[in-house]
C-alpha cells in the first residue's frame, strides 16, 4: 500500500518535471525564433 502511494508521488513529480522541461524548451525556442527573425529583419535593408 505504501509502495503504491510512493509510486504515485513519483509519477506526480515526474509530470511536474516534464512540464517544467517543456516550458523551458518552449521559452528557449521562442527566444531563438525571435532572435532569428530580428536578425533577418536587421539584415534585410528597409527601403
Amino acid at each position: 500500500m505504501d509502495n503504491m502511494i510512493n509510486e504515485n508521488d513519483y509519477d506526480e513529480s515526474g509530470k511536474m518535471t516534464k512540464k517544467v522541461f517543456i516550458l523551458l524548451f518552449a521559452g528557449c525556442a521562442v527566444f531563438i525564433l525571435a532572435s532569428v527573425f530580428i536578425g533577418i529583419f536587421e539584415f534585410i535593408p528597409r527601403n
